[in-house]
């Protein structure tokens, strides 16, 4: 008797998929040091598509509302292209040490956002205490409100001029030099139905210029 020996052979096949990949060129942080507040700073990020389908750059989120304008040339990165992020900090929006993340989305099925930072120390031309915000809250008609701000020079030679409110009702705004810095004096008498009352008080800065 003969056997016969049937061998089936199973082939199997690998379908491979083009997608895009999102890859940075270097470090996806940078530290801009100790800068005044009121510069313009800048700085660029270089990423890469290492996939083999077009790599689109859909939408860009920033943590810190307006403190950094964020552009992107083109919206699309061919395969084994290359693109520039670039970033610029707007003067006066920051102060004292700061450490701000942005993210990318694209269409990389691995990595659909990618993180950026930017850090480093804003010295403001001047600090404000206790604080440059303050809600006083409600206050009855007839009661007079009187508050004090302390601006504190970061550098000699700094010359202040007068303050210039900027209020929906009347009030009253002095200041006096001191050695510490600048007393500013907020006065307010609410009327009857006197309503809600924003103010804001501008400071010119004489000395250094630029500020």
């Amino acid at each position: 008797m003969s056997f016969r020996i049937i061998m089936f052979l199973i082939f199997s096949s690998l379908c491979l998929h083009a997608s895009p990949k999102m890859e940075v060129e270097g470090n996806a942080s940078f530290d801009f040091g100790i800068h005044q507040s009121n510069l313009k700073k800048e700085n660029s990020y270089r990423i890469k598509n290492s996939g083999d389908e077009d790599l689109e750059i859909r939408s860009v989120n920033k943590t810190c509302g307006g403190c950094v304008e964020i552009s992107v040339p083109g919206k699309t990165v061919a395969p084994g292209g290359n693109a520039e992020i670039k970033i610029s900090i707007v003067p006066g929006t920051l102060s004292g040490p700061y450490v701000k993340n942005f993210f990318v989305e694209t269409n990389d099925p691995g990595q659909k956002f990618t993180k950026f930072t930017f850090s480093g120390t804003a010295v403001p031309v001047a600090e404000i205490k206790p604080s440059n915000l303050m809600y006083i809250g409600k206050i009855d008609p007839g009661t007079a409100c009187k508050r004090e701000f302390l601006i504190v020079p970061t550098e000699k030679g700094t010359e202040f001029g007068e303050p210039v409110p900027e209020c929906s009702q009347p009030v009253k705004v002095t200041a006096s030099s001191g050695e510490k810095g600048l007393s500013v004096f907020f006065e307010f008498t609410p009327e009857k139905n006197a309503g809600d009352m924003k103010c804001r008080i501008k400071v010119p800065v004489l000395k250094p210029e630029g500020w």
